[in-house]
Parts: structure tokens; C-alpha cells; sequence
């Protein structure tokens, strides 16, 4: 190798370093002084204690949390964040355990350091929990098999036990079925759930009707509020409805992309509950954004009068328009 070339290599590795110096220099900034003083006084706490977790991971926390296990859930977590601040769900998750005792300041310190690393809202949820299929009757007289269980909310809090907790269902073989993890790739991902371990060619030529293939179920999944009482809209495409911390909000079954749904919630972390059915694969999208400065969207009318030589036929023009203010009528819109 000639001098031109050894020169040529020492330059590329000193831009190389360079740049990750500046990447770890620019991960460091994003860490708020504040926060890393609230954990040093809080390990300090809690120095004798120990966490029991064999790995400290989002879904091992949320299961502590669920079961209630708060004081388990804060020493895992400031342990974790000690060593590793630049964990955004982290910092959410012991803000939200800071909320429950309420610990305002506390909660707003953890909060202002989530929403640094990964914004004021979850880009979507990348993780969801099935359950199901489960049989399923009229929709006038149909009833949720989850109730026996004291409910979705309920039956969802063992969502992390999928081998311990079991439920029946005539679907399938065997008759046993177990929480099952959906991943969700990217905010513009369409969830396609078919429960494939049933039989349903066999069932639909032992009945002699394709009614066996309805089947009902429930999706359950998470996502971190970091902004203080953000106004957050909500998109679901494919079901009638969802429930977000059981307030029921309408989904769109006909996968209308322009309609959004507003509603205000506190920091901390909020879990969507979809009841599920469908004949066949069951295909949905949902979407959250923060509703910002907007008060309301404008949609191009579907239907407008006729214009015939210059005069318009009618003297209505009904203009869709959706609110987006969380506790506002929208009135003299102009």
C-alpha cells in the first residue's frame, strides 16, 4: 500500500471516530440533568434493595405492574435506568409509577425525560396481545366469553403468563387456547389476525355450514402518553369500535382514513382494548397522533348540488367536519 492510500485510510478513520463521538455526544445531551439527579437520590434510596427480575424488559415490567407490584416495579426500574438512561419506555413506566403515588414532581421530571427520547407520544403500538378465537352468536344476544374471567380488563392482566393461563374454546383442537404476541412493524402496518390453529376446513365439512368460521376475540395492547393532558386522536380501521382505559370511543368499520377520534388523557400508560369479530381473517389498523394547535378538520363534501348553466341546483352544501377538541363543542365555524 503507497502513502496516497495509508493516508487515504488514516483520514476515513478519524471522520469514523469522529462521527460516533458525536453520536454518543448527542445521546448524552438528550439526557436531562434533572433526570439524572432524581435517579442517583433515588438509588441511593434504595441501595440495599435488590430487583427479582432475571431481565428487566418492558413486557417483564408491565407484568409487575399489572399484578400491582409497585414497589418491585420502582426498584427495577432505577436500577435499569442507572446504568441505562437512554431507555424511553423506562422513564414512562417509572412516571406512571409515580403518578399512582403521586409524586407529581417526580412523575414530571421522568416524563420530561421520555418525551426527550421518544416524544410526547408513542409513534404507534409496536406490540399487541390476542385472545381467542372464541365462538360466537348473534350480535343481539351475544355474549363475551371473557366475562366468566371478570372481564377483558381482567383477563387481559395475565396476558404475560401465556403458558400458566389457559382458556376454552370449541374451536379449537383440543380445546385450550393461550394469549398469543402480534408484532407491529411500523405506524402504517395493518394487523391481519386468523387464528390458524383451528380446523376449519374439517369443521366446515362436519357441520355442512360456513357459519363455524365467525369467531370472536380480544386485542389488547399499550402506548405511553409523555406530554402533561395531551389532546391525542386516535384512528382505528376495520372495527366498530375500541375502548381506551375502558372509555369507549368509535372505530371506523369501514375504513374511512380521513376521520379522527379526540380524546384527552394524562401522562403515564394507556391500554386499548378491541373486541374482535369476524368470518375469516380479521384485518385493522389504528393510528395515534397529537391533535396539536387543529381544532377541527375540513372534508371535501361527498355529495354537492348540480350546476346547470352557471345556477346551482339547491341551496344546501352539506360539508363534513370533524372536531377535534376533546371537551369543546365546535360551534360557528367560519
Amino acid at each position: 500500500m503507497n502513502c496516497c492510500n495509508l493516508q487515504f485510510v488514516h483520514m476515513i478513520s478519524l471522520l469514523v471516530i469522529g462521527v460516533l463521538l458525536h453520536e454518543g455526544q448527542s445521546k448524552k445531551k438528550d439526557i436531562l440533568k434533572a433526570s439524572v439527579q432524581l435517579i442517583e437520590r433515588e438509588n441511593k434510596k434504595l441501595d440495599s434493595e435488590s430487583c427479582n427480575l432475571k431481565s428487566i424488559t418492558d413486557a417483564s415490567i408491565a407484568k409487575l405492574r399489572l399484578h400491582n407490584k409497585n414497589t418491585q416495579v420502582m426498584i427495577c426500574l432505577i436500577k435499569l435506568l442507572s446504568t441505562d438512561p437512554e431507555k424511553g419506555w423506562a422513564w414512562s413506566e417509572l412516571g406512571h409509577q409515580y403518578n399512582i403515588g403521586k409524586e407529581k414532581s417526580k412523575a414530571t421530571t421522568c416524563f420530561k425525560q421520555a418525551a426527550k427520547l421518544n416524544g410526547k407520544l408513542s409513534k404507534f403500538i409496536d406490540k399487541w396481545y390476542f385472545i381467542g378465537p372464541f365462538v360466537i352468536g348473534k350480535g343481539e344476544v351475544d355474549g363475551d366469553p371473557l366475562q366468566w374471567y371478570g372481564g377483558i380488563v381482567n383477563a387481559s392482566k395475565e396476558r404475560y403468563n401465556r403458558k400458566k393461563t389457559t382458556y376454552y374454546s370449541e374451536l379449537v383442537t383440543g380445546g385450550e387456547i393461550h394469549w398469543k404476541t402480534i408484532e407491529q412493524k411500523s405506524a402504517n402496518d395493518r394487523l391481519q389476525i386468523m387464528p390458524n390453529d383451528v380446523p376449519w376446513n374439517e369443521l366446515v365439512s362436519s357441520l355442512g355450514s360456513f357459519a363455524i368460521t365467525e369467531w370472536q376475540g380480544w386485542l389488547v395492547g399499550e402506548f405511553s402518553v409523555n406530554g402533561k393532558d395531551e389532546d391525542v386522536l386516535i384512528q382505528c380501521l376495520g372495527i366498530h369500535t375500541i375502548f381506551i382505559d375502558g372509555q369507549f370511543i368509535a372505530a371506523d368499520v369501514y375504513r374511512r382514513d380521513q376521520f379522527w377520534y379526540g380524546i384527552s388523557l394524562a401522562p403515564g400508560i394507556h391500554t386499548v382494548y378491541i373486541r374482535l369479530r369476524s368470518k375469516g381473517p380479521q384485518i385493522l389498523q389504528c393510528n395515534l397522533k397529537l391533535a396539536g394547535s387543529s381544532k377541527y378538520d375540513v372534508h371535501p363534501p361527498s355529495m354537492i348540488p348540480h350546476l346547470v348553466d352557471g345556477h346551482v341546483v339547491g341551496s344546501v352544501l352539506a360539508i363534513p367536519i370533524t372536531n377535534l377538541q376533546t371537551n369543546k363543542w365546535l360551534k360557528n365555524v367560519r
